[in-house]
């Protein structure tokens, strides 16, 4: 039974005497839900694009049988696909897309490398998160393991979140989850220095990563399996983010370019809690919006409060450091104009997804209530974000 009074501290529970990244007797198990997600996912977007390719009251049309107007690569093409492949094609502050500084390089830099072999820069992206999502499944069971948890339950929460489609597209957090999870597994393990490098690689994937570093600094100060000597390290992360700072400080002579381009791009400034709040709830209830709009506002604040809440079980249970990037992630989303993307943001944050497992582990009714609820919505997910429509 699950009670909040849990406080066995997650970071001193070990069970694998063999190296991190050993295979384990999980290992095959999380591989199949991963891979048997993403059949779910791949066979949805196509089979939606061919149902929803004509208006549903059309039975006879030209007299020529007609296709989806994209393919299955094409339809992925969709919101911030196309800013992270205007910095892979025509680099920062490129003509129509002077603001795509909000997007790290880490991602760009992959597809770019991966557009050498001949495949489109969609399909490079396709390929990463899946490759890269595998490579986090993995890490996210070791971690409910940690827990006390099933590996796979662990994985099938997460790959079943109701904006799980974006571990799917060709966005930012696979790759982010890829290093962000593994460092976690390093940290818990003792190897802070190469965790550090991993929180690194994370902070030019996604600005994310440096809420991970001071959550591994939370870690390692209250871990009582640090190593004085391996503290430094922990300055990694930072040093990485000032690099690409310094770098759009050279293209623009500003060292808040990332800022200012948030700002003018997507008017997210930084604001008081109450009036991100306050903001948010109007563009769901009151502002007339078209449905599909505003319930992904009212979905915004409902994630955020279950976040807040789910941080401050974590802290209950002293998983310090974990508490720290989830409660970090919160503070940051908002204290933005208003909340934007806060269960895309979920997905990057493996605290949740441990206690989650941990949760669908222990009780047979809160799987099947998470299961009911949380596919469905992830299926439609699926559909809405191939079909153009603005999921989160």
């Amino acid at each position: 039974m699950v009670t909040l009074t849990d406080r066995r501290p997650v970071e001193i529970r070990q069970r694998r005497p063999r190296g991190t990244f050993a295979w384990t007797s999980s290992d095959p198990l999380v591989t199949v839900v991963w891979l048997s997600s993403r059949l779910t996912v791949y066979v949805t977007a196509v089979f939606a694009s061919w149902v929803l390719a004509t208006p549903g009251d059309l039975f006879i049309g030209t007299g020529e049988q007609t296709s989806p107007s994209l393919s299955p690569v094409d339809m992925w093409d969709r919101w911030d696909v196309e800013w992270l492949q205007s910095v892979a094609t025509d680099g920062y502050g490129a003509a129509g897309h002077e603001n795509n500084f909000a997007f790290l390089p880490g991602l760009p830099l992959v597809e770019q490398l991966l557009q050498h072999s001949g495949i489109s820069l969609t399909a490079a992206g396709l390929l990463v998160s899946l490759i890269a999502g595998l490579l986090a499944a993995l890490a996210l069971g070791r971690l409910t393991e940690d827990a006390g948890g099933r590996a796979e339950w662990g994985v099938a929460t997460w790959v079943l979140a109701p904006v799980a489609v974006f571990l799917a597209a060709p966005y930012t957090e696979a790759l982010f989850c890829a290093f962000a999870f593994w460092a976690w597994v390093l940290a818990r393990r003792g190897s802070w220095v190469l965790s550090c490098v991993l929180i690194a690689a994370a902070s030019w994937v996604r600005v994310n990563g440096l809420f991970l570093a001071l959550a591994a600094a939370v870690a390692f100060f209250t871990s009582p399996r640090r190593d004085w000597r391996k503290a430094p390290a922990l300055l990694l992360p930072f040093l990485a983010a000032a690099g690409w700072m310094a770098y759009y400080q050279h293209l623009t002579g500003s060292w808040l370019t990332w800022f200012e381009a948030e700002g003018a791009g997507w008017d997210r400034r930084l604001t008081n809690p109450w009036q991100a709040l306050v903001t948010t709830y109007e563009m769901g209830w009151t502002n007339g919006l078209a449905a599909s709009f505003a319930v992904q506002y009212r979905i915004e604040i409902a994630v955020m409060l279950i976040l807040i809440a789910l941080g401050v079980v974590m802290a209950v249970k002293r998983w310090w450091g974990e508490a720290t990037y989830v409660l970090l992630t919160c503070l940051a989303l908002g204290t933005s104009t208003l909340y934007y993307s806060v269960p895309r943001a979920s997905l990057t944050l493996f605290p949740v997804w441990m206690l989650l497992g941990l949760w669908v582990t222990r009780s047979r009714v809160f799987a099947v209530l998470y299961v009911a609820i949380a596919a469905p919505m992830m299926v439609v997910g699926v559909v809405g974000f191939v079909q153009g429509h603005w999921i989160a």
